[in-house]
């Protein structure tokens, strides 16, 4: 009866830590235009413009990042259009330092023989923003936006097209919001 109590409890105790920290891990966040009619948009186009101001990633990244978005629309039933298209679409990506402090200690003792010293240590974190313009009026309809790995370390290829790709498909799983 011991080991029930004890299993159950224990069960419940890392369901509770999986459920409270899901949406921190999934990094995933989306927002929209309630009076957009999505059904209506069928063919998208991708902002230069927007594209090229980037300057935290190389041109590499950009088309890795552009092909995945690309093929993640085209699998949702969108076609790429230049000529006229309803949506235009673009994306950026912040970089956050983030300043830890790390501290040393060493003592002995009472109130002698006592060193501290604190030292922030730098992380930085990256986002990639993902929008959607409604092209005859350029007012924004979505918005998604993910947390990307630290993708600077990758140095094979393959691999970072597969990290953007994971991305992107996190951030693009909801589009179009499916409660309209």
């Amino acid at each position: 009866m011991m080991y029930i109590k004890l299993t159950k409890f224990s069960l419940f105790c890392i369901l509770f830590s999986l459920l409270s920290c899901g949406s921190y891990f999934s990094g995933v966040h989306h927002d929209y235009d309630a009076q957009y009619a999505f059904q209506t948009a069928k063919t998208f186009a991708f902002s230069k413009t927007a594209i090229d101001r980037i300057e935290l990633i190389n041109d590499l990244d950009k088309k890795r990042i552009l092909y995945a978005l690309d093929q993640s629309l085209l699998s949702k039933g969108l076609m790429h259009s230049d000529s006229n298209p309803s949506l235009k679409l673009g994306f950026r990506i912040t970089e956050i330092q983030q300043n830890y402090p790390a501290q040393v200690g060493m003592g002995f003792g009472g109130p002698f023989w006592f060193f501290n010293t604190q030292r922030p240590v730098n992380q930085f974190r990256y986002i990639l923003h993902i929008e959607a313009r409604d092209y005859k009026t350029s007012s924004l309809v979505w918005e998604g936006q993910g947390n990307l790995p630290v993708y600077r370390a990758m140095d094979n290829p393959q691999k970072r097209s597969k990290v953007f790709s994971k991305v992107v498909q996190r951030i693009m799983r909801d589009y179009p919001y499916q409660g309209l």
